[in-house]
């Protein structure tokens, strides 16, 4: 049994490190500080995972799925936020000194999540689509760093990003990227909402690619929403065998499929069967080359 002492040290410790945390981040600091037996295999490092995806493409599933797997700590959207971090990145990315501030914000926001998940023999993962932007910076923290590129067809994330009025007034716009250079930029005031949409798909699933096409191939998986939704079983092994564990069991993965987590249910648009063909037409303009790559047909 530990000491008094011991036990005073691991309170005080503990109650520095849950200001500002979640309740399931507390709940994961609790249990990993007062873990008394530990095997070997929790000393094991398990490389952090983060999914990266433009948003509204089943993010918060994924995180719940994540959650099923063994020895994994899986987060949707963790605190801090990291909203205008990413947008900071994107806007910098050629300024001197960028990495390393960027390396140094995230290894105060995140780094005391991926070393409680460490101590737990866990691995981190992460869905919040706020780190797509700064994912090269947790690569250089951790160089064994993975990353799921969770992709969705553009007519699905449009249609809901148009509900939810990105770029049209949503409190989250301040921090959403905009072009930097060309004749997107040249534009840009006088795209409507629902072409900056598309080119917000465009540009963060080309981000995205070319990222993963830097880095070696068991770094990087491609996952379609879709086929996640759909409990496509290739899909779901590829998914678990990413984070090093077995499929859960069809009951456990349909109690959270059919949550239907974090789903539009507010806000107005036409579903893409009722676009008029001008929209189409910009629609396969901006986003059908990177979309047919996906195996969308638009």
């Amino acid at each position: 049994m530990p000491t008094a002492a011991t036990v005073n040290r691991k309170l005080r410790a503990l109650a520095d490190g849950l200001l500002d945390l979640t309740l399931r981040q507390t709940l994961y600091m609790i249990r990993c500080r007062f873990a008394l037996h530990r095997s070997s295999e929790h000393s094991a490092a398990r490389a952090p995972v983060f999914a990266l995806s433009t948003g509204r493409v089943g993010t918060q599933t994924l995180a719940a799925l994540l959650a099923l797997a063994r020895q994994t700590h899986a987060y949707h959207e963790p605190l801090p936020l990291l909203y205008g971090l990413g947008q900071a990145v994107y806007r910098c990315a050629s300024c001197a000194a960028v990495d390393e501030i960027l390396m140094h914000s995230l290894s105060l926001a995140r780094g005391h999540l991926i070393e409680t998940a460490r101590q737990c023999g866990a691995r981190y993962v992460e869905t919040s689509p706020q780190v797509t932007f700064v994912a090269h910076g947790f690569r250089a923290l951790e160089p064994d760093t993975k990353f799921i590129h969770l992709v969705r067809d553009p007519r699905d994330v449009v249609r809901s990003a148009m509900r939810r009025k990105w770029y049209e007034g949503n409190i989250a716009d301040a921090t959403r990227i905009s072009p930097v250079s060309g004749d997107a930029r040249a534009r840009w005031a006088r795209y409507s909402p629902f072409e900056k949409n598309l080119w917000l798909w465009q540009e963060t699933n080309v981000w995205i690619a070319k990222l993963c096409a830097n880095l070696p191939a068991s770094a990087c998986i491609l996952i379609r929403a879709e086929d996640l939704f759909a409990e496509e079983r290739a899909t779901l092994e590829k998914l678990y065998a990413f984070v090093d564990s077995e499929v859960p069991s069809n009951r456990r993965l349909r109690r959270v499929l059919r949550m239907k987590l974090n789903r539009q249910l507010t806000g107005a648009f036409p579903e893409a069967e009722a676009w008029d063909p001008d929209t189409y037409e910009r629609l396969r303009e901006v986003c059908g080359a990177a979309a047919e790559t996906y195996g969308y047909r638009l």
